[in-house]
């Protein structure tokens, strides 16, 4: 198991419309005692880094402390954030080198506030944007990405309704627009879910299973509530345990889980796809959600 994928909070000072968290109650937050019991548990396990989700992670008012005590286990912080909180991000910024807390701040076609823009050319976090049909990089990153230190990430955009497909693109359609960005940006990485084509180098234990859930991420709700998947947190019959009170054995045995942990070809048809060897179908979240069949190809790539 490679990271926890953790909800601190679901509420949020902000309405993105790419956000994967629209219409999840906003009242969710974790209470500060519960988390320290998360992370101990991931450090008995041997996790060794937690992505910090949201919501707005920043509008916690024990934020710093908490963090605090994850790097104390030694397990690494990735923090995502709408750069709202900047006097709290620089706290963070001073208080925590990179290799322990990565600061990632997401980047819209919106003017950037200029003390916003100020923490970014002093602290170069890593900046992210949302890949969709209308857009690749918005006008507010072009001064940011060439930036020295400046790691900058491309991120496939989810699908959580049939709306959403009208301003998504196919899986082929994003890899040619993620290289074409490299050849400008050496700094620039895609983020896409490896239920599309595995990260061997990175994870090889991805090349024998549908996708991560379950084997290099586990993703949890304020409560603790524990899920293979963010996408699943709106289906309450892939709920795995809650790891504020269940062992991280028991929530890793949970048989919810065989379905992710295993790959018996790709689902997709169409063969003409320059990538339909390596796939191994898009995820199943998606699918789920939009054709209602866990095991259906992404829908992302119709009509490609």
């Amino acid at each position: 198991m490679r990271s926890i994928q953790f909800f601190p909070t679901f509420r949020c000072n902000d309405a993105c419309t790419f956000c994967f968290n629209r219409g999840i109650a906003a009242s969710g937050k974790v209470d500060a005692q519960q988390y320290l019991k998360l992370i101990a548990s991931m450090s008995a396990f041997g996790i060794p880094e937690i992505d910090m989700l949201g919501g707005e992670p920043t509008l916690l008012p024990f934020l710093c402390d908490r963090i605090e005590s994850t790097i104390a286990k030694n397990i690494r912080v990735n923090i995502s954030s709408n750069g709202s909180q900047v006097p709290l991000l620089a706290e963070l910024a001073h208080r925590f080198p990179p290799n322990q807390v990565r600061i990632g701040i997401s980047i819209s076609a919106r003017p950037l506030p200029e003390s916003l823009q100020t923490f970014i050319e002093r602290f170069r976090p890593a900046l992210k944007n949302v890949c969709t049909r209308e857009l690749t990089i918005p006008e507010t990153a072009e001064r940011f990405i060439t930036m020295p230190r400046i790691d900058y990430y491309l991120i496939f955009m989810d699908a959580l309704r049939p709306g959403d497909l009208d301003h998504t693109i196919p899986y082929p359609a994003y890899r040619k627009r993620l290289a074409a960005l490299q050849q400008k940006h050496a700094n620039v990485r895609g983020v896409v879910c490896d239920g599309f084509v595995p990260d061997g180098p990175a994870a090889p234990a991805l090349a024998g299973v549908r996708c991560p859930a379950g084997t290099t991420k586990l993703s949890v709700m304020p409560d603790g509530a524990t899920y293979p998947c963010y996408l699943l947190f709106r289906h309450p019959a892939f709920r795995l345990g809650n790891i504020f009170s269940d062992p991280v054995e028991a929530i890793l045995d949970n048989p919810l889980l065989d379905f992710f942990r295993s790959f018996e070809g790709n689902p997709c048809t169409d063969s003409s796809c320059e990538y339909h060897q390596e796939c191994h179908g898009g995820c199943p979240a998606v699918s789920l959600m939009l054709t209602g069949d866990l095991s259906a190809p992404d829908p992302r790539c119709r009509g490609r």
